[in-house]
């Protein structure tokens, strides 16, 4: 179960920014790369490796703020975040960036099915009601209930007003 956590590392982990980790860092990532979880293992360390032998393994750090029963509360930031702090905030940075591109493309996306909704001629035998366009669209387009709701929202807004 351990493993898990690291392999998904570095499976995130660019091949460009493995220029700098060790050799066997390097076949860990290939091997996580390639979904071959089995050279993974060996990769680091085998099986019946002891926890603490473990070439790579997770980091916990301790929270600021203790638990509702005044436990500690150790957070998980990673083998990278240990041995490559600027690479890890490198990386992090560049998955916000695309988290964030992305949400705005499927935004971006759903206001364009709205307009064209409201506006296309293969939808002028369909009601021109907020309701029916959330029916139509959400059936075409599979996209979330609240992106596709205030997308409709926003084009009624600016068709009508």
């Amino acid at each position: 179960m351990f493993f898990k956590a690291i392999h998904r590392e570095f499976r995130r982990l660019p091949e460009a920014l493995t220029e700098k980790y060790p050799e066997q860092a390097e076949q860990a990532r290939k091997a996580a790369d390639e979904g071959n979880y089995a050279e993974y293992i060996r990769a680091n360390g085998g099986l019946f490796v002891g926890r603490k032998e473990l070439p790579f393994r997770a980091m916990h750090l301790l929270k600021e703020k203790a638990s509702k029963y005044g436990e500690d509360i150790h957070k998980c930031s990673g083998y990278l975040a240990y041995r490559y702090p600027v690479l890890y905030k490198e990386i992090v940075k560049r998955r916000k960036e695309y988290e964030e591109e992305q949400h705005l493309k499927t935004i971006y996306k759903a206001q364009a099915f709205a307009l064209n909704y409201f506006l296309d001629e293969r939808y002028s035998e369909s009601p021109k009601s907020r309701k029916q366009a959330y029916r139509q669209l959400r059936e075409e387009t599979g996209l979330p209930k609240w992106i596709l709701k205030k997308a409709i929202q926003n084009a009624y807004k600016a068709l009508s007003g």
